[in-house]
């Protein structure tokens, strides 16, 4: 019974097929890695990244999301935009620069998560929360030709 919790805990944790695309030679890949941290000889924390198929995941969990981008074209492409829903078994939890706009409604809107709102079951609005991200977007301003670069965010298991 165990081990199939876990698949299904690492079932709804993967990114959606559609974070996964491909436009003529402008690709994108996203992955989901676990936080492991262990403690050397001197007692001092290291933090590795364990790819999220190979690690025992349980309510908690510290993750990153990394979504990779190349462009294998011959010419500059700008304003390249990377949107990113974030899965349900998972909570937003922040990233590293450059930091995402977000959506708090299924990706039909998106800003800076302390300009957004959501309305309570009462039908009385409050500033949004981590908690109510649905999606993550950045916009690649340039990305040469043949070149590469990521975004990452990090999450964590509910």
């Amino acid at each position: 019974m165990k081990k199939s919790v876990t698949l299904a805990l690492i079932a709804a944790l993967a990114v959606p097929a559609m974070a996964v695309a491909q436009t003529g030679q402008v690709t994108l890949n996203t992955e989901a890695f676990v936080v492991r941290e262990t403690k050397d000889d001197k007692g001092e924390v290291k933090r590795t990244l364990v790819p999220s198929g190979q690690s025992k995941i349980v309510p908690g969990d510290a993750l990153v999301y990394i979504s990779k981008w190349s462009n294998g074209t011959a010419k500059t492409v700008t304003n390249m935009v990377v949107n990113n829903p974030v899965p349900t078994a998972v909570i937003y939890t922040g990233g590293p620069n450059p930091a995402p706009i977000v959506s708090v409604d299924k990706g039909k809107t998106f800003g800076p998560l302390t300009t957004l709102k959501v309305r309570n079951a009462d039908g009385t609005m409050r500033p949004a929360g981590f908690e109510d991200v649905t999606h993550l977007r950045w916009t690649i301003t340039t990305a040469p030709a043949g070149q590469s670069g990521q975004v990452a965010y990090y999450a964590k298991v509910k």
